[in-house]
C-alpha cells in the first residue's frame, strides 16, 4: 500500500518532535492495525458518525462493538511493533 508506506516515512521524520495521529477514513479493524502499528493513535469519528447515522437511537451498541474491536486493532499492533 503506497499510503502505508508514505505515512511510515513521514512518521519517521516527525516522531522525535511530536505525536503522528491518524485519520485516513478509518472504518475497520485491519486498517485501524495497519495504521496503529506506526502510529501514535488514530482517529475513526467518520465511522462512528456512520454508524449513528445508520442505526440512530439504537446505535449505542454498534458503536460500542465498533470501538472494542478497533482497540483490540490497536492493542494487537502495539504488540508487533
Amino acid at each position: 500500500m503506497k499510503a502505508v508506506s508514505e505515512l511510515k516515512r513521514a512518521y519517521e521524520y516527525w516522531r522525535s518532535d511530536m505525536d503522528y495521529i491518524n485519520e485516513l477514513d478509518i472504518a475497520t479493524p485491519k486498517q485501524a492495525h495497519n495504521i496503529a502499528a506506526f502510529s501514535d493513535g488514530i482517529i475513526a469519528g467518520n465511522a462512528i458518525a456512520k454508524l449513528v447515522a445508520r442505526y440512530g437511537k439504537a446505535s449505542a451498541k454498534h458503536v460500542s462493538r465498533f470501538v472494542k474491536e478497533i482497540k483490540s486493532a490497536i492493542v494487537s499492533a502495539e504488540n508487533t511493533v
